[in-house]
């Protein structure tokens, strides 16, 4: 007998027939056939009957799970090779004929050979997908060196629906995993196994078709656990890794982890995807590798998340006294990485959002570099303005992580020295590429006509506010922008008034912020702030942070938590107000003729935004008009439930009902019944703070921003070469 076929068989009565009748069509029919039925309640054993001969038979058995499911054929297959396929799959004709006949070709040396599928419903091969991610037409063996999401991918395109394996290798590794019954990831704790230590060959030609209108995960999960085996228990499979390959593999699990926490938060699975952030981003030894980023999920909600995880250090600062250019220490990196020289210029007086940002995309680029083969070097350096020394802020921070920042210093709002003064930066920086924050930026780059000379990537923050400055700054950005070779946005509402203002479409690129979570504060900590701040023991936190500003629309706030009072006295809660702004005073005012001076609290301008959103219970973002509020991203990765307007680029951010409440703008009614639904539903709050912090990792992740930016740098650097 050459080949041992086992189907495993649980309440698939309306899929069956069409399994079996794609093995009675083989071409090749040198087989045997084992249904093993899992204890159905349906009528699928009975239309298994209908097909029983010398070569069909069936076992049946107690419900167990597929993995015992499969073993238990295992143990009765004759076969020298072992086929598997779901009841609810099916073979094309040649599935097994090419199969068979590729991996005797190779010999003993090659254990398995696997396929490609065309999915179902929707009919599409898969092929062009699995090639971008690194897949090929090859035999391939595992190394030391070898990318960690590329394993990943080895291991999503193993489906037991498409691998023939030599029943020794099976046997050898254990089988599936049987001990208890998993919704998933039973047939990846024995590939990943064969994978560590045998030659697999991949094939990508679609010889099966896998169909998802019975497959997947579900929110009732009939009693299996809700996580890969693997995951949960890690000792089998470091125990079958060859040593050389323990840290490769501790960075596969990783990124498996992220997927796997992608596929528990999209089906409501909360706790468990919770859990498994936080035990990948607190165990010190398992490093999350940057390679995530090039992982999407091979799960319908997979090609919209992606997995990405990492683990960040600070880069050692070493500075000048005296001297405005502040000198950082450079990793050490492979001389196989090509250099990109960046120069940021950017008017900044504190760490707000764009440094944020901007400071992240430093940390993760020096990462990947440090981790990812071929991955560029960012040579990132920073040009800034000073007028009475009110940039002292940034520009610390900036030397704190090792940036090399030039300051230019300024005179009054218009003074010309300041482009010779960048002319000459740029002359001594020599970049490859430069980039511009904020309209005063935008607008030295085109007046300098540097962009003549340079690559040039603006990034559009967007302006919240209508008034005569801002329509200032939409004129000038008019005139500066559309001589930009990219210019990237942080939202989807804003392509369109910036196709408006000439900048074409084709140059256009949308790009969240990104964020990285950091360790939990200390609970020490959090009662400090909470004493500081007067909060009761048993008294709720409704958190609000942002500039005090009448777009920022903290009246609706104070409207709300009005509303809330009256309305829900059994709340008993304290509003808390970060932020500084021209709109303080009138804040404070409306907030004592409410008649709640003595439950609001304003903190004025905080730089650790963290420990405020530990000791919340949900955050309030009111606003009018917004892009991609970076206070979002930090409630989300720091598990704070979210109530906020769906305005500007927030719907794009966070989906309503799923990882927040979100309201329409000018509404305090239902701002203030959305606060009340998440105070006085643990289960909703908990569930919307696990999504979004699931989300945080998998979407918002500065190693996948860093990913998309240097490779929007790459390209304008290669058409510059080409044109100028």
């Amino acid at each position: 007998m050459k080949v041992s076929i086992i189907i495993p068989l649980y309440n698939k009565a309306p899929y069956v027939r069409r399994a079996l009748d794609s093995i009675a069509a083989q071409t090749f029919t040198d087989f045997e056939v084992i249904v093993v039925d899992d204890g159905s309640t349906d009528d699928g054993a009975a239309i298994v009957a209908d097909y029983l001969d010398a070569r069909f038979r069936m076992i049946r058995q107690a419900n167990a799970g597929p993995g015992a499911a499969r073993n238990a054929g295992l143990a009765q297959a004759r076969g020298e090779f072992i086929a598997f396929l779901d009841a609810d799959d099916e073979w094309l004709p040649n599935y097994l004929h090419d199969s068979v006949c590729l991996l005797e070709s190779f010999g003993s040396e090659v254990a398995a050979v696997t396929c490609g599928y065309i999915e179902y419903p929707s009919g599409q091969s898969l092929e062009s997908m699995w090639r971008k991610r690194g897949l090929s037409d090859s035999v391939q063996r595992v190394k030391a060196d070898t990318e960690p999401s590329l394993v990943v991918s080895m291991l999503a395109y193993m489906s037991p629906c498409s691998t023939l394996a030599r029943a020794e290798v099976i046997r050898r590794w254990g089988g599936f995993y049987d001990r208890e019954k998993c919704a998933f990831g039973e047939d990846a704790f024995l590939w990943l196994k064969v994978l560590l230590n045998e030659q697999v060959a991949f094939n990508l030609e679609a010889l099966a078709r896998f169909h998802r209108e019975d497959s997947g995960l579900s929110k009732n999960l009939n009693g299996m656990r809700p996580m890969e085996p693997f995951l949960e228990d890690a000792s089998e499979i470091e125990a079958a890794c060859p040593p050389a390959l323990r840290n490769l593999l501790s960075r596969v699990l990783a990124i498996r982890a992220a997927k796997t926490a992608c596929v528990l938060g999209y089906w409501g699975h909360w706790r468990e995807a919770r859990a498994l952030v936080r035990r990948f981003t607190s165990v010190k030894n398992w490093q999350l590798p940057y390679h995530a980023s090039a992982v999407v999920c091979s799960t319908p909600v997979g090609s919209v998340l992606g997995a990405s995880w990492r683990v960040m250090s600070k880069p050692f600062a070493e500075s000048r006294n005296g001297h405005s250019v502040v000198k950082g220490t450079r990793r050490k990196t492979s001389s196989a990485n090509s250099t990109i020289r960046i120069l940021a210029v950017v008017e900044a007086t504190n760490v707000n959002a764009v440094a944020k940002n901007m400071f992240e995309f430093h940390r993760a680029a020096n990462e990947l570099a440090q981790q990812s083969a071929g991955f560029p070097v960012i040579d990132l350096s920073l040009a800034t303005f000073d007028r009475r020394n009110n940039s002292a802020e940034f520009v610390s921070a900036a030397r704190e992580l090792g940036l090399e920042v030039d300051v230019i210093p300024e005179r009054g709002r218009f003074d010309p020295s300041v482009i010779r003064a960048l002319r000459n930066i740029v002359e001594q920086r020599s970049p490859d590429v430069i980039v511009t924050h904020q309209v005063k930026s935008h607008f030295l780059m085109k007046v300098s006509r540097l962009w003549q000379k340079y690559p040039w990537v603006a990034f559009n923050h967007g302006y919240t506010t209508t008034d005569r400055k801002v329509l200032v700054y939409n004129l000038l950005d008019r005139w500066s922008l559309p001589k930009a070779d990219r210019v990237v946005t942080v939202c989807n509402a804003f392509t369109q008034k910036l196709v408006q203002m000439g900048v074409r479409s084709e140059r256009i690129h949308v790009q969240h912020n990104s964020i990285r979570h950091e360790p939990a504060v200390d609970i020490e900590e959090i009662r400090t702030l909470q004493r500081r701040l007067g909060i009761k023991d048993g008294e709720r936190m409704i958190l609000t942070v942002g500039r005090l500003s009448k777009e920022k629309a903290q009246m609706d706030v104070l409207r709300a938590f009005k509303n809330l009072s009256e309305t829900h006295e059994e709340l008993d809660a304290r509003l808390v107000i970060v932020g500084d702004g021209p709109e303080r005073e009138t804040l404070e005012a409306a907030t004592a003729s409410l008649g709640l001076s003595n439950r609001v609290s304003f903190t004025g301008q905080v730089n650790n935004v963290q420990i405020f959103c530990a000791a919340a219970d949900v955050l309030v973002n009111p606003s009018h008009s917004e892009g991609s509020p970076y206070v979002l991203l930090e409630a989300m990765a720091a598990g704070l439930p979210i109530v906020a307007t769906a305005v500007g680029g927030v719907p794009e951010m966070i989906e309503n009902n799923e990882m927040a409440l979100l309201v329409p703008a000018r509404n305090p009614q239902m701002m203030a019944e959305a606060i009340a639904r998440v105070l006085n539903d643990e289960q909703l709050a908990q569930r919307l703070s696990a999504n979004a912090s699931t989300a945080v990792c998998l979407r918002f992740s500065p190693e996948n921003y860093v990913r998309s930016l240097v490779e929007i740098y790459s390209e304008v650097i290669l058409t510059a070469q080409h044109s100028r």
